[in-house]
């Protein structure tokens, strides 16, 4: 059990291998598991921790590690960057990059007021939750380079046209791959918006509170479905469905996983630091209280990051 739990709380230490995205299938070409180590920066790792004359070891496009004792393995290319400075990028929650808006058909007329031209979708032309982004998605390498300029990496980008617009695609503004690693997550989020659909002529909804009420109706409409029974099918309704029940099983499976691994991980340090007797002494505790004043009335978490890092330099002295 003891050793299970070490390999366990060690994985944690030096984290996860990740996954290859898809396999590539463009003839014959050499793996390249090379390293790219960036040494000599700072290294804002987050807003309160600041790394100073520091490495970032990088492996096939992910960060292996951070710190200012990384061991740079011979494989690495090694790019000095005293006096420069590395950041996390920025997320765009909300952008159309690659994705180009439909053109215009000129106005919209009174006379199809509440009649659809497509059969078997929702009534109102303005609402397509059936829309994938990432069918539509083109890379821009132009403007890829101007977000990264302003300190973006990564965006979510969807169709910005009608009131229930579909799914976004989550996207990362990579130059040198293809579409096969580039999009992280091709249904990430489920968009809304307040204009009308350049492609329709279907005079309803006409005002931000118009569509304001058509999405009430329609989230109302689709709680109908869901729940009751009924002849007709609603393509629209179907998507809008499945994509809500998608996103709300990933979070659900996440949180899941997420608190699985946490309890497994506080059995691993509780048993690890009873075995090995690891138990923070009252001068470490008020030490870390002390320098730390706002712990004064959790007392329980300044015992739980101890012992975590009593255990964490215990695990690494054993490497």
């Amino acid at each position: 059990m003891r050793k299970l739990l070490t390999f366990f709380l060690l994985s944690f230490v030096f984290g996860l291998q990740a996954q290859d995205y898809f396999p590539k299938d463009d003839g014959v070409h050499d793996i390249n598991n090379n390293y790219t180590a960036l040494t000599h920066a700072t290294i804002y790792v987050s807003p309160n921790q600041v790394l100073t004359d520091a490495t970032l070891l990088i492996q096939n496009g992910k960060v292996v590690s951070a710190g200012t004792s990384v061991t740079i393995p011979t494989n690495s290319v090694v790019i000095d960057l005293k006096g420069k400075s590395i950041y996390p990028s920025f997320i765009d929650l909300y952008s159309d990059f690659g994705i180009e808006k439909p053109k215009g058909q000129g106005g919209f007329g009174r006379s199809i007021q509440y009649d659809s031209k497509k059969d078997g979708y929702y009534w109102n032309e303005h609402i397509k939750p059936e829309t994938e982004g990432y069918q539509s998605f083109k890379y821009d390498d132009k403007k890829a380079k101007e977000l990264r300029e302003a300190g973006f990496g990564t965006v979510l980008t969807h169709l910005q046209d009608g009131v229930a617009r579909g799914t976004g695609a989550l996207v990362t503004l990579n130059d040198t791959d293809n579409n096969n690693t580039r999009i992280l997550n091709a249904t990430a989020a489920q968009f809304f918006g307040f204009t009308r659909s350049a492609v329709s002529q279907q005079s309803y909804p006409s005002s931000q509170m118009g569509m304001t009420s058509l999405i009430r109706q329609f989230t109302y409409d689709a709680n109908w479905y869901q729940n009751s029974k009924h002849d007709k099918r609603d393509l629209s309704i179907e998507a809008y469905l499945k994509n809500k029940n998608q996103n709300l099983d990933e979070l659900k499976h996440e949180l899941e996983h997420q608190a699985q691994d946490e309890w497994t991980l506080n059995l691993a340090i509780t048993q690890i630091s009873s075995e090995q007797k690891l138990d923070p002494t009252e001068i470490e505790i008020k030490d870390i209280v002390s320098k730390n004043p706002q712990l004064t009335q959790n007392p329980s978490l300044v015992v739980y990051l101890l012992t975590q890092q009593k255990v964490i330099n215990y695990l690494l002295s054993l490497v």
